[in-house]
């Protein structure tokens, strides 16, 4: 007897866990096959959710945008733009603050967004392509508060193609993230970063160059 089930006397049994080869228990493809559906129908939901936000955000290109949850958008100013390239990925509670006339949020092909990340523009923050934005992350290029004798409150900031950027991490105005580097969870990054170079602390010190990211 196999759960309840008599096996025929000619069926042969399995090395592992001693089952009839006819045994009622479905295949082990049927399962699999079932996943692979339920992932590709988790996609299609997840560029309806893209087209439904381009819609409503007018955002500008997002070719196969894909939202993963609920995304946040405040645009108090006027004539803001908020810019996707092809295959964005952004996760549940990202949020995007165009706060100042004419403010301005690019992403560039294939980049993603992780839960909880927040950029907050008032001039323009420009990230780059294929780069990873880890959790939790803040970039924004203003201090929102003037400081007496602190020079300018606005400084654009840019992040070059195939940027890693930790989780937790910080990066303030005016600053430049070359091409392929590294910032390091719980950083705060005020300076500019050289391309393929790795930066951690508060504030944030280059620790090794020519760093490569996969």
């Amino acid at each position: 007897m196999y759960n309840g089930v008599t096996a025929p006397e000619t069926a042969e049994w399995h090395a592992v866990g001693d089952r009839p080869a006819h045994s009622p228990i479905p295949s082990a493809r049927a399962p699999k096959r079932f996943t692979k559906a339920k992932s590709q129908f988790r996609v299609l939901v997840c560029l309806a959710r893209g087209a439904r936000f381009k819609l409503r955000h007018h955002v500008d290109n997002g070719y196969h945008l894909q939202l993963l949850g609920k995304v946040r958008v405040s645009r108090p100013a006027v004539d803001t733009h908020l810019r996707f390239g092809a295959n964005v990925s952004l996760w549940p509670d990202v949020a995007f603050f165009l706060d100042g006339a004419g403010a301005t949020i690019s992403i560039g092909d294939r980049t993603y967004i992780n839960l909880r990340a927040e950029i907050a523009c008032v001039r323009s923050v420009a990230i780059g392509r294929d780069c990873a934005i880890s959790w939790d992350v803040a970039i924004m290029d203003t201090d929102f508060h003037e400081i007496v004798g602190g020079g300018e409150p606005v400084g654009e900031v840019r992040i070059d193609n195939h940027v890693l950027v930790g989780a937790r991490a910080i990066i303030l105005k005016g600053v430049h993230v070359g091409e392929g580097a590294i910032i390091a969870a719980n950083s705060v990054v005020t300076k500019d970063v050289p391309p393929r170079s790795l930066v951690a602390g508060s504030p944030a010190k280059i620790v090794r160059t020519n760093v490569e990211w996969h």
